[in-house]
């Protein structure tokens, strides 16, 4: 099975036709399974398209918003079908992005889609401010599958932490699982990948504090439904697997498995190339944007891609499923740049079957 992650930027970023056509090649070539997408944008004001014309798309039940005529989403599918690829699709929109765009997310599937879901992860609901965020994911005959866009860590208003508290708590409605137990002992922090960015352990020491109070929400059981298949949860996480103490670990010792530290190929995973919006007054010592395979005088020279940024999007799994490869998509050597964040495209161990 492929999976494959990207924040698009969209109708925002520049030559946007162009960057759409690129992305449509990506998929074309790769013919991944998922496609989990974020910032995938329409023009508020643009004229609404009939549900006739959106060949593959199923709506979620609760979004009572419209498809408009540049939806991201829309023009991606009927670029595909034009090649011959049929994909099911569906998008939400989550919020109005630069004044001016219906912001949101979708997620893409070669296969039907049983069960659609959206819920909201921050704690404010207005569809005007930029802070409001919401989950959407797909129930397939392989489990959930979930695009994700996390708030930051350190945002005083929509805090990372309680985020991920209300997604969890959701996660374990949906699927049938019941919350952890409140004395439930979390996870050993072994489990997480403790070498970096591709094989060594240099972290930044950027730390909370108060860092021995990091809060967490108890871990729990996170497999989907009665058949114990994996959820999965893709997307831009804002959260850089380089700093101690954050979302990063938070997320790795809730149980959830990191597919590039399971991987047994992988590159050096950097997402972001530059300081992107978000960051730009984050970061303030570059050396952050480092990464530790760069800098170590003593590490291999394996042939990878490595170059300075930032490592934030992720594709997280419920279970240690087994994964064949994890690698950085559309960053300029592994096909064209697309988009301010690049992709990333994993392989299960069991890449032949359907889903």
């Amino acid at each position: 099975m492929k999976l494959i992650t990207l924040n698009t930027h969209s109708l925002e970023e520049p030559d946007y036709e162009e960057k759409l056509h690129r992305f449509v090649d990506v998929v074309l070539a790769e013919k991944p399974d998922i496609v989990a997408m974020q910032e995938v944008n329409q023009s508020a004001a643009a004229e609404r398209v009939k549900p006739p014309e959106l060949s593959g798309y199923v709506r979620c039940r609760d979004f009572e918003g419209e498809v408009r005529r540049d939806n991201h989403a829309a023009r991606l599918s009927g670029l595909l079908r034009e090649k011959g690829a049929e994909y099911f699709w569906t998008w939400v929109g989550a919020k109005l992005g630069y004044g001016k765009y219906d912001e949101g997310l979708a997620v893409f599937s070669r296969y039907p889609i049983l069960e659609v879901d959206s819920f909201r992860i921050s704690g404010c609901a207005d569809y005007g401010n930029w802070k409001t965020r919401r989950i959407l994911g797909i129930k397939t005959e392989a489990g959930w599958f979930y695009t994700v866009h996390m708030g930051w860590w350190d945002d005083e208003e929509e805090p990372f932490v309680k985020q991920w508290e209300r997604l969890q708590k959701h996660i374990w409605a949906v699927t049938g699982e019941e919350e952890a137990d409140s004395d439930k002992k979390l996870p050993e922090t072994g489990d997480r990948c403790d070498l970096r960015m591709a094989g060594n352990a240099q972290r930044s020491e950027t730390v909370d504090e108060e860092p021995g109070n990091m809060q967490r929400p108890e871990s729990g059981n996170i497999q989907a439904g009665n058949v114990g298949q994996p959820v999965w949860l893709m997307g831009d996480f804002n959260s850089l697997d380089s700093i101690i103490g954050q979302g990063y670990d938070l997320v790795s010792e809730s149980g959830w498995k990191d597919t590039f530290c399971l991987a047994r190929e992988r590159d050096c995973g950097v997402t972001v190339g530059k300081v992107i919006d978000g960051w730009r007054e984050r970061l303030s010592d570059t050396k952050v944007l480092k990464n530790p395979k760069t800098e170590k005088e003593d590490s291999p020279d394996d042939g990878s891609a490595c170059q300075e940024g930032m490592r934030m999007d992720y594709i997280w799994c419920s279970e240690r499923v087994p994964i064949l490869s994890s690698c950085v998509i559309c960053n300029g050597e592994n096909y064209p740049v697309v988009s301010d964040h690049y992709g990333v495209l994993v392989v299960t161990g069991n890449s032949s079957s359907v889903i």
